[in-house]
C-alpha cells in the first residue's frame, strides 16, 4: 500500500541558551579577517508535555494518498 503522512510538531516554549561573555574584544588585522577562538554556552530545551491528536479525513482522496494493494 501507499500513503501520505503528515507530522507536525509545535514547540512553544523556547530553549534556554546561557553563554559565557568574552573577557576580551575579538579584531583582527589581517587581510583574511580570520582568527581562531572559543565560545562556551549551554542549552536546555525543557519541551513540553506531549499532546497527541488524530485526525481522520473521510473525504479523503484516495488517489492522492493512502491506498490499499
Amino acid at each position: 500500500f501507499r500513503y501520505i503522512q503528515f507530522v507536525k510538531i509545535y514547540d512553544e516554549v523556547a530553549p534556554v541558551i546561557e553563554a559565557d561573555e568574552p573577557e576580551e574584544c575579538f579584531g583582527g588585522t589581517s587581510v583574511t579577517c580570520t582568527a581562531d577562538l572559543t565560545l562556551t554556552f549551554t542549552a536546555v530545551d525543557e519541551c513540553s508535555d506531549v499532546d497527541v491528536t488524530l485526525q481522520l479525513d473521510a473525504n479523503y482522496d484516495v488517489a492522492q494518498g493512502f491506498r490499499p494493494d
